[in-house]
């Protein structure tokens, strides 16, 4: 009797612990699964949170656009159209010479307007190729900074949705301004490289490289913008800058998917 109430405790007592093991194992993997949801959900929101920022930015320029387009366009139209008439009345060699000079600039103002106009209007960006909008950008520094550059296309190109490319496009024009504004560089090089399933873009210049209160400044505005968007596109952005050897600004998306039926 004895022997059958030790035995009896005896599996009653392995009962008990593998009873508790199991409830402390569904305990732990609901706690973990539970730390997961939050994980994604949190992930969830600072991407919708980026996502909302981005478009807002989008929205902000385009209405900048416009305002490009339909005021200092037209006034720049406007002075040209006056300036033609001034021109067809005056006699006077050096007037002449004047108004020429003042046409000259007018029209350079109307062009650059149209310029800064395309640049931040999303629905242009969205109906041009990639390549032609950094080409367009890499004139626009030689014929503002005198900045010389070569553009290279690894792989075969394709093409990428419009979404996709009004991001990494928002990417370099950040890497641009750094360059206009802080680099002191002369010569700038771009490459963008076609995989399978991967993109990458690369910037790189031959300016001061790492400059204090620039853009490589680990809190400004400028590489914020470029992480937030780097991420909204699960891409990886790395910026490379050491000291008087320039900046390289690289973008990689793996896993990528491209537009088949694009421009």
């Amino acid at each position: 009797m004895v022997t059958d109430q030790a035995a009896l405790m005896l599996f009653a007592g392995t009962a008990f612990f593998m009873l508790a093991g199991f409830i402390i194992t569904y305990l732990i993997i609901r706690h973990n699964s539970n730390l997961n949801n939050i994980n994604t959900e949190k992930n969830k929101l600072l991407s919708e949170s980026r996502l909302r920022h981005i478009e807002e930015n989008e929205r902000m320029m385009n209405q900048i656009s416009k305002e490009l387009h339909d005021n200092i366009g037209q006034s720049a139209s406007l002075i040209f159209a006056s300036l033609n008439k001034i021109e067809s009345f005056c006699a006077d060699e050096q007037i002449l010479r004047l108004v020429t000079n003042a046409k000259d600039l007018s029209n350079q103002l109307l062009q650059d307007a149209n310029n800064i106009s395309h640049s931040l209007n999303q629905n242009y960006i969205k109906s041009r190729s990639l390549h032609s909008l950094l080409q367009q950008n890499l004139e626009h520094l030689k014929s503002f900074k005198n900045i010389q550059s070569e553009f290279i296309i690894e792989g075969e190109a394709k093409n990428l949705y419009p979404e996709t490319k009004l991001i990494v496009y928002r990417i370099a024009q950040e890497a641009f301004q750094n360059i206009l504004k802080h680099a002191g560089a002369t010569e700038i090089l771009i490459s963008l490289f076609y995989g399978e399933q991967t993109f990458r873009m690369r910037i790189q210049d031959n300016g001061i490289g790492l400059v204090k209160n620039t853009f490589h400044n680990r809190d400004g505005i400028g590489l914020t913008n470029m992480r937030e968007r780097a991420l909204v596109l699960n891409g990886e952005l790395m910026i490379e800058a050491p000291q008087n050897s320039g900046c390289r600004v690289t973008l990689t998306i793996r896993d990528m998917d491209f537009d088949t039926n694009g421009e």
